[in-house]
């Protein structure tokens, strides 16, 4: 090995030069022969490579710089899922998926607002939804060109770097935290390695959250600077224009774990002031109403009395949901949620869904390989979850962890197609696998019997030193 290593770096200029002709010739026989919306792809890619690993190298420094080679491995990852992604998107379906109306509607603003008559103000995404995802598509084919499958890589460099903000946060936030084994789950997880890979919600979606929590543990370890709150704001921002219902899962969990962290004075610096971070929280809270009015105005837009009961909105809105998923070839019968004796078993089916003996196809195996393996590694690491309570009590972030996990499951638990609920949950998957990588409970040994307790050391009197 240290023969051919010294081979490698002796004739390095000779092995960059052979790949520049071999990625000349293959761009140039693109061109020739492929459309653009694929050979664009072959440009664009060399120069996120160039960009993103120096990046990637700066986020994992210090004392996160063995996580390098996981984070690398996870770009390689996601290249290969954002590839399948476009596959499945385009072949297998046929083009009949959200990605194809995002791609068309970008092109066409894009070349609107290139053209005499538009200006760059066409394509600036101010609106909320599906729009928003047209214009923010617009936006950046205006910059970077119009090519269908560069579009996929872009928008699953927004999934990448989601994970990369979630891994960082976790790192920072959990004392003790696996964190090896939390940057493998994550970067390597199918579901994130495959849905948050196409020109789509999930994808800005994996970024926004990403960088909320990113923001919300430099808040809940103490850091009360534009560092923290910025990203915070920014992400819940993100998130609100296109699905506001996740930003408020996300504010609702952190507004409890910094209440939860101000009782406790364990997101107290030495030196920080504890009225601020009082302030702090009632400010989130008051974000987390707004958020809320909006989510449920946008999830029930035909609810037009505004007298009109938070449960009777949230019933409106909960049926609208089962009826909308409970279609296509991977349906199930949802649980019926009745009451919040229902909650955990709704929420427990929702995060283990689908199982090995639910898989109906290729599509729905993969998924149910990911969920038997995280079971097999929560039984297998069964004194990780055993820290839970304790953990919960010391460690705001980990609270943060667990509410968007349970708010989550509740919240989906009304899905009745597994491809919908797998794609939606595995923006909540970063916040799961906390869980599973804290540090190791261990019980206090206990004395033997008829030992005596150990013998205090006495204090040294005024006279003796």
């Amino acid at each position: 090995m240290h023969w051919l290593r010294g081979a490698l770096h002796e004739h390095l200029g000779v092995v960059a030069v052979l790949a520049g002709l071999v990625y000349v010739m293959v761009a140039g026989w693109a061109m020739t022969y492929v459309s653009y919306d694929v050979w664009g792809a072959i440009v664009v890619a060399p120069i996120i490579a160039l960009v993103t690993v120096p990046m990637v190298r700066h986020a994992f420094r210090g004392e996160l710089q063995p996580l390098v080679g996981v984070a690398l491995a996870g770009l390689v990852a996601k290249l290969v899922g954002t590839l399948l992604r476009y596959w499945v998107a385009f072949d297998a379906y046929g083009g009949s998926a959200d990605a194809s109306r995002y791609h068309d509607a970008g092109r066409a603003l894009a070349a609107q607002a290139r053209s005499a008559q538009g200006n760059l103000t066409d394509v600036l995404p101010v609106t909320q939804g599906t729009r928003f995802m047209e214009q923010l598509t617009a936006l950046l084919y205006s910059l970077v060109g119009s090519s269908k499958l560069a579009g996929f890589l872009w928008f699953g460099l927004m999934g990448y770097w989601g994970v990369v903000f979630c891994v960082k946060a976790a790192c920072l936030a959990v004392p003790g935290l696996a964190q090896r084994r939390y940057a493998v789950l994550c970067f390597l997880a199918p579901s994130l390695v495959f849905w948050p890979s196409s020109i789509g919600k999930e994808a800005w979606l994996s970024l926004c959250l990403g960088v909320l929590s990113f923001g919300a543990a430099k808040l809940l370890v103490g850091h009360w600077g534009l560092g923290a709150v910025l990203p915070t704001v920014a992400g819940a921002g993100g998130a609100a224009m296109v699905r506001p219902h996740f930003a408020a899962i996300w504010l609702g969990a952190l507004v409890v774990a910094m209440v939860a962290g101000v009782v406790t004075g364990r997101s107290t610096r030495a030196g920080s002031n504890r009225l601020a971070q009082i302030a702090l929280a009632l400010v989130a809270m008051v974000g987390l109403v707004l958020v809320a009015r909006v989510t449920l105005q946008f999830l029930s837009p035909t609810t037009d009395d505004e007298t009109a009961s938070v449960s009777n909105s949230l019933d409106v809105i909960g049926k609208e949901t089962t009826r909308r998923s409970t279609v296509g070839g991977s349906s199930f019968e949802p649980i019926v949620v009745s009451g919040p004796a229902d909650y955990p078993m709704a929420i427990v089916r929702t995060l283990t869904r689908p199982l090995l003996p639910e898989a109906r196809s290729i599509s729905t195996l993969i998924p149910a390989l990911e969920t038997t393996a995280l079971l097999v590694l929560a039984a297998v690491g069964w004194r990780r979850l055993a820290s839970l309570p304790r953990m919960l009590l010391r460690t705001p972030y980990v609270v943060f962890s667990a509410l968007i996990a349970i708010m989550g499951g509740l919240a989906f638990s009304r899905f009745g197609n597994l491809a919908i609920l797998v794609r939606q949950r595995s923006l909540v998957l970063p916040a799961l696998l906390v869980l599973l990588c804290l540090p190791q409970w261990r019980s206090r040994p206990r004395p033997p019997a008829g030992a005596l307790p150990a013998k205090q050391p006495e204090r040294a009197s005024a006279g003796s030193l």
